[in-house]
């Protein structure tokens, strides 16, 4: 059988290929889960000069929905200690001044909150061989 349209075609050039389901891709963060690895890694793949406004950060957010539990996590920080200073979460990729941060997760600072500048996560690795946690609360529970 033939249909004119302005160009003559059968029906089985019109029929067409059954083609297999698409995958859908994850909305889920591969990252979740990782945040001492994803961030540890960061700040050892910056140049030396480049890392040295940097620190690697171990504390302890409180989740802000249910069960508001209060977590270990990592992330990385610039210009640690001063009223500029700016988190860069390589997990959620924000970065947001230290001060909204901490207040949005509850981060107290003097509690279970530990430091490592690129030389020292180093050291850490080598010594623990793991991504971390590596001091206080959370490492205890490994």
């Amino acid at each position: 059988m033939k249909r004119s349209i302005g160009v003559e075609y059968t029906m089985a050039t019109k029929r067409r290929k059954k083609r297999a389901p698409r995958k859908r891709k994850s909305k889920k963060n591969p990252r979740l889960g990782k945040c001492y690895e994803v961030n540890a890694d960061a700040l050892l793949s910056m140049p030396p000069e480049a890392a040295e406004d940097f620190v690697l950060v171990h504390g302890r957010p409180t989740l802000t929905r249910a069960p508001y539990a209060v977590y270990g996590h990592a992330w990385l920080e610039k210009w640690h200690g001063t009223p500029h200073a700016i988190v860069y979460d390589r997990v959620s990729e924000i970065a947001v001044p230290a001060a909204l941060y901490y207040q949005a997760g509850n981060i107290d600072p003097t509690d279970n909150m530990f430091t490592y500048t690129q030389t020292e996560l180093r050291k850490m690795l080598m010594l623990y061989g793991h991504w971390g946690p590596w001091e206080g609360i959370e490492a205890e529970g490994l």
